[in-house]
């Protein structure tokens, strides 16, 4: 994971946003899968509203940027 950004409103809600890295392409069901076991690892630990952005590793996210600025 990189590019997290947690933050808690109150005693009972927390917030998690990341990217998470993979190293090879996978299917949809399969990427569905691994975030589903990690969203309820982090729930475990009261990590309530999550938001997680797969991410393949070799794919160059700056240069996905620097293409839609027109």
């Amino acid at each position: 994971m990189h590019h997290i950004h947690i933050w808690q409103l109150n005693d009972s809600t927390v917030f998690l946003e990341a990217h998470v890295k993979f190293k090879q392409d996978l299917l949809i069901s399969q990427t569905n899968e691994i975030l589903n076991r990690l969203e309820c690892s982090l729930n475990s630990y009261g990590i309530n509203h999550i938001t997680l952005q797969p991410v393949l590793e070799n794919m160059n996210e700056h240069a996905v940027w620097e293409s839609c600025a027109h």
